[in-house]
């Protein structure tokens, strides 16, 4: 068996055998680290984009058959919405080019993970728990009591490991008011997706 979590992030690891992922978003995972020592919590971690940040969660779940239920909470990363891009991932799948259908985030591309990977996912997990905006850990963890009454076990089509390239200079780098800045090159005003080539020159 290898190594897990396969890939490094922005997390904090629970229990292996554990069922549930917990995504806070934007809000660091840091302030809610206490959700840890619910029972049966495996991971619990920040995602602030929606194509490699959403491709680092597909390929450390799919990577842990035991991971069945996920949880979202938190703020969601104006432009990128890596929340709605893992609701629309497990509710729609990818296109062809490998685009998150219907997500709403400005590039919502999964460039590294196949028709096979985003399947798996898919089946893997048998429910998702939309918290959103939801920063109370109060609240949360009274939402995740319920998850105890559920009968979840092990995903039986195994652990599925993906090779990941980070690019470097690659990914949405920052956000100015409503433009998302692309490497240094491009730029997206996410009220309009409309791009626009930045001068380099300065």
């Amino acid at each position: 068996m290898k190594k897990w979590p396969v890939f490094v992030g922005d997390f904090k690891v629970g229990n292996f055998e554990g069922w549930i992922a917990i995504a806070t978003l934007n809000t660091p995972w840091e302030d809610m680290q206490e959700l840890l020592g619910i029972e049966g919590v495996a991971i619990i971690g920040s995602v602030k984009t929606e194509n490699l940040g959403v491709e680092k969660i597909v390929a450390n779940v799919i990577s842990n058959p035991n991971i069945r239920v996920l949880v979202l909470c938190g703020r969601e990363s104006k432009g990128h919405y890596p929340g709605d891009a893992l609701i629309c991932l497990l509710k729609n799948g990818v296109d062809e080019e490998g685009r998150i259908i219907d997500a709403r985030g400005a590039i919502p591309y999964l460039e590294n993970l196949s028709r096979t990977h985003v399947e798996h996912f898919r089946k893997q997990i048998v429910e998702i728990m939309d918290l959103r905006e939801i920063e109370d850990v109060e609240i949360i963890k009274k939402e995740l009591e319920k998850l105890k009454e559920k009968e979840v076990r092990p995903y039986e089509g195994g652990a599925v490991y993906v090779e990941i390239e980070e690019k470097k200079g690659g990914g949405l780098q920052h956000f100015e008011g409503d433009v998302v800045f692309i490497n240094e090159a491009a730029q997206i005003d996410t009220s309009t997706f409309k791009v626009e080539l930045v001068n380099q020159q300065g």
